[in-house]
């Protein structure tokens, strides 16, 4: 394969997965906060129904 290529593929699966990463990390701030939320609410967010988003 074509080095210029070989970088290129390199470079796009190392930006794909910072990404990947920084979305995560997002996702898990967004679920510890409505945990939070709940809690704060007098509710345990273990006995409320858990909803399934359609990017899991």
């Amino acid at each position: 394969m074509d080095p210029h290529k070989d970088l290129e593929l390199d470079q796009l699966i190392e930006r794909t997965s910072a990404s990947t990463l920084r979305s995560l990390d997002t996702t898990i701030d967004v679920e510890q906060r409505l945990r939070d939320l709940f809690r704060e609410a007098g509710l345990d967010p273990e006995l409320v129904p858990e909803r399934r988003s359609q990017t899991r």
